[in-house]
This record gives C-alpha cells, structure tokens and sequence, in this order.
C-alpha cells in the first residue's frame, strides 16, 4: 500500500501577481498561475510531479487548486 503525494495550488499568488504587473520585463507571464509558470522547458508543476513519480512509495498524486484555476 503506498500513500498519497498533496501538491497545493490553491493560492491566488497575489503578491506574485502584484510584482509581474509591475515588471516590464516578465509582464507576460502575469494571470499564469505559480505552478504553470514557466521553469527552463516545463511548467513548475511538472518537476513536482516527476519528483513524485519517482518514488516507489508514492502510489498517487493528488493536486489541489482553487475555483478559479480549476479548469487549467
């Protein structure tokens, strides 16, 4: 029997949001929640999952989000 992996991404990243509205230099990435946003080739997200994926006694990977990113 193995256990489960949580990856929260519930938050909003206001701050986040807040800092990229304000930079001219990675404004394109601003609305693009915190685990999509782009790491070298892939998502942040990505190298969570893998990591995970990678550990024998890991047997699921539940990712919890909020309302508004549920659909991403």
């Amino acid at each position: 029997m193995g256990i489960s992996a949580v990856i929260l991404c519930a938050g909003y990243g206001t701050r986040l949001q807040h800092d990229l509205a304000n930079d001219e230099t990675n404004f394109h990435l601003k609305d693009i929640p915190k685990p999509l946003l782009p790491l070298q080739s892939k998502p942040l997200i990505a190298y969570w999952i893998e990591s995970f994926e990678n550990v024998t006694f890991i047997s699921e990977i539940i990712i919890v989000t909020n309302e508004v990113h549920k659909d991403l």
